[in-house]
């Protein structure tokens, strides 16, 4: 809908946010395809038998957080192993998904 958009916009601010979730959608499934190789439906297909949660911390993924579940894969393989929320996504990846230092970090805040 054009209209009394403002701003130099030329959509309204609701037409404008709903063509940006819609170009938001569109680009992360198409890197989704491109890096991983995961269509859309396969996706989905890992989200619900994930329980529509995090692999990890099986926080329950939900879409007002605008943040999907970011797709984990193993670096050496390209092997998608998951879905993981951004703080889980973040930890592997800063211990280089090592599982000796996973450990050792659990290890650490036990009593």
């Amino acid at each position: 809908m054009k209209g009394r958009a403002g701003a130099g916009y030329s959509y309204c601010p609701a037409c404008r946010s709903a063509k940006r979730k819609l170009e938001w959608k569109t680009n992360r499934d198409s890197h989704r395809r491109t890096t991983y190789g995961l269509e859309p439906e396969e996706y989905e297909r890992i989200l619900a038998a994930q329980g529509g949660a995090c692999a990890i911390c099986t926080q329950p993924f939900r879409l007002e957080n605008r943040r999907a579940l970011a797709v984990d894969h193993c670096h050496e393989t390209g092997r998608v192993r998951g879905l993981l929320c951004q703080p889980c996504n973040t930890v592997l990846g800063l211990m280089e998904d090592n599982p000796v230092l996973l450990r050792k970090a659990a290890a650490y805040l036990e009593p």
